[in-house]
């Protein structure tokens, strides 16, 4: 809505600063692939714990991480939004950060995600990342320090569409790329 508010009802001026800024991300913007652009204002946003208790949503810690090792997660079932995924990992929502202390976790998403305005600003300033194979290598290096990670919703978009109240409809065989990273 505010990039066709702009567009429709915004001045010159508006219209060449978004025209500016489309092309930024589509042709020069490396974010999505690199890590994303964490902000911890906008993990720790209290608009998240709402999220959190109006869907419900809460976290359950069953065993230590060591800080130290690098993870790549997988998350199950993706569902009709990931609801699950964003509150509970993409924000701290739920106290991710306070649970498992040192893990810089990201999720990875559909890369089309990041092809809407604004929207993917706030995909990257959780820190949510592109779901291919390198952004998610790119995550999980070593190099990056100690306890960097990545969550994957292994069943992905295609899942999503399988949601249904009362079933568990797995998309898995041919979602093998996250065992080879």
């Amino acid at each position: 809505l505010l990039s066709a508010g702009l567009l429709l009802r915004g001045g010159a001026l508006a219209r060449l600063l978004f025209v500016a800024y489309v092309a930024w991300l589509a042709l020069l913007d490396r974010a999505p692939r690199r890590g994303g652009r964490l902000s911890a204002a906008a993990r720790r946003s209290v608009v998240w714990r709402w999220v959190a208790d109006y869907f419900p949503v809460s976290l359950v810690k069953t065993t230590d991480l060591d800080p130290r090792r690098n993870y790549l997660f997988g998350y199950h079932p993706h569902g009709i939004i990931s609801v699950g995924a964003i509150t509970n990992f993409a924000t701290d929502a739920t106290g991710f950060s306070e649970l498992f202390p040192g893990v810089a976790l990201r999720v990875a998403t559909l890369s089309f995600n990041f092809k809407i305005p604004f929207f993917r600003e706030l995909l990257l300033a959780c820190g949510v990342v592109d779901a291919s194979a390198a952004s998610i290598a790119h995550c999980c290096d070593a190099r990056r320090g100690p306890g960097a990670s990545c969550m994957v919703v292994i069943g992905g978009a295609r899942e999503s569409l399988n949601a249904q109240p009362g079933t568990q409809r797995l998309v898995l065989a041919e979602r093998k790329g996250f065992v080879k990273v």
